[in-house]
């Protein structure tokens, strides 16, 4: 087995629980996303925000916040801030996986988010609360044979030689080239999809891998993705088993123009969390001055909660160019 990060993080701790939640429609939470705003926004509620979602419908775009990564996080009381009807901009079964970032020309958060499965939308605010519709960042229409385009994460990288060097990472299903692809962007607005997939499942032996969280630490640029494994051979073939997957996390070094990658490796596994917990899914990487913040959802599919690890930015810079060489920069 591949060596994990376990023991360079923290322990992992709850950080949000949907049973302690106003707004609970589905006792499950997936897909947090963290966003330093304190320096950003105008007075907001904590330094933190944190953008999460259940996975079923009727789904809906949540905020919690918080002065520390690790918390306490307070849910914010309105939510959700996005839900599966927003007239005139559309009306679908659910929303749900948000990924928020902050657009440096417009100086504004940006949200992607999807409904339905096909198409991953984008959104606007100025307080990181009240949204205006940005439209679509990519669907399935982009690529033809392609049956799901969400789950997206994004980054604006300071080497990529555009003017904005936006990077979107979503998971694409099609029956012949299921993973994980990308776009690019000059602006932020529109986004150009690469025709074929970056990461497939079986780089890692995986029935599926997903939720990709692009990142950058000391000049190298990463992608965290997780990958699913059946519970036995029987069940190789399936999408997703019938009791729910063993997930765990990888990491694999990516170039900027998103051209290249390095062998993917395992950063963390299930076991991390506890001995018997089923399911590490939907990294999230925030990445301060001294300290690199791992988010993650936990436990059994679709009953999940959020979870938080930290390490020493240097000691995990170090960890991760072993662990995930840059082939290029040989």
């Amino acid at each position: 087995m591949m060596p994990s990060a376990a023991s360079l993080f923290t322990p992992p701790v709850i950080a949000l629980e949907p049973g302690c939640l106003r707004y609970d429609p589905c006792h499950d939470l997936i897909f947090p996303s963290v966003l330093q705003v304190r320096g950003l926004l105008e007075n907001p509620l904590g330094a933190y925000y944190m953008y999460y979602a259940p996975h079923d419908a009727p789904g809906g775009i949540c905020l919690a916040y918080a002065d520390a990564p690790t918390g306490p996080w307070i849910e914010y009381p309105e939510n959700p801030l996005v839900a599966r009807h927003w007239p005139p901009n559309f009306d679908v079964s659910h929303v749900s996986s948000p990924h928020a970032l902050w657009h440096p020309r417009e100086r504004q958060v940006q949200l992607l988010f999807h409904g339905e499965n096909r198409v991953t939308r984008q959104a606007f605010s100025r307080d990181g609360i009240h949204f205006e519709y940005g439209g679509v960042a990519v669907d399935c229409s982009q690529l033809p044979g392609t049956l799901a385009a969400f789950y997206a994460r994004a980054l604006y990288h300071p080497a990529r030689a555009t003017s904005m060097g936006g990077l979107l990472l979503w998971f694409g299903y099609s029956l012949e080239s299921p993973g994980i692809y990308g776009a690019l962007s000059s602006d932020g607005r529109q986004w150009t999809p690469l025709a074929h997939p970056l990461l497939t499942p079986r780089e890692v032996n995986a029935t599926h891998i997903a939720s990709p969280c692009p990142f950058v630490l000391d000049g190298r640029t990463y992608v965290a993705f997780h990958a699913d494994f059946p519970r036995s051979d029987k069940q190789q073939a399936d999408l997703l088993d019938k009791e729910g997957p063993l997930t765990d996390i990888y990491v694999c070094a990516m170039a900027p123009d998103l051209t290249r990658h390095g062998p993917p490796a395992r950063l963390l596994g299930r076991e991390a969390f506890a001995p018997d917990n089923e399911r590490v899914s939907d990294p999230c990487l925030l990445v301060e001055e001294d300290e690199v913040c791992l988010f993650c959802t936990v436990g059994r599919r679709l009953a999940q909660k959020v979870a938080v690890c930290h390490a020493p930015r240097a000691a995990f810079a170090r960890f991760l160019r072993d662990l995930a060489p840059c082939p290029w920069d040989a």
